[in-house]
């Protein structure tokens, strides 16, 4: 369902006139009203309810990062938020553990633990907002991890957009 189908439906519910003759952005659209954008705002703020409650498959996906001999630190995700599943070192079939900083830094610090990867930790976002994680021990030749992912959908802006997870709890 696009989200001008989704509006629609709420405007429906809430026995109010439909929009008709509206794409592109809805922010930059003279033809909706400020109402109607309210009414768009609360599915936004409805549909990241909903995406946070399960684990929806359509949000599923899997990044894998190749390691470097030496290098710790690594880009996960392209800016928006998401929530890891697993983790998996498809060179040895390990699963990954999560761990804090603080453990990430105490085998770290003052001399750096190498080897195959066991956990990671997250280590911030770079200026492009995409998350970074560190791996421990840092790898000292090169694997694949694959990250399994949940990668929420980006707020809903354009008429037909369509929505990832299902509409009726959304509506």
């Amino acid at each position: 369902m696009t989200y001008r189908e989704l509006i629609n439906q709420v405007l429906i519910r809430l026995r109010e006139d439909t929009i008709t003759d509206w794409s592109g952005a809805i922010n930059d659209s003279a033809t909706v009203s400020a109402y109607h954008k309210v009414i768009g705002s609360l599915i936004n703020d409805a549909k990241r309810h909903v995406e946070e409650r399960h684990d929806w498959l359509n949000l599923r996906e899997t990044v894998d990062i190749a390691t470097v001999d030496g290098t710790e630190n690594y880009n996960l995700s392209s800016g928006q938020e998401i929530k890891i599943m697993d983790a998996v070192n498809n060179t040895t079939g390990m699963h990954l553990r999560q761990v804090g900083r603080t453990y990430i830094n105490t085998v770290t610090y003052p001399s750096q633990n190498t080897g195959e990867p066991l956990y990671y930790g997250f280590n911030g976002s770079d200026t492009s907002n995409n998350l970074k994680v560190d791996l421990s021990p840092v790898p000292t030749e090169a694997h694949t991890i694959s990250f399994d992912i949940l990668k929420y959908q980006a707020d809903l802006a354009t008429a037909s957009t369509v929505l990832s997870v299902p509409e009726r709890p959304v509506i």
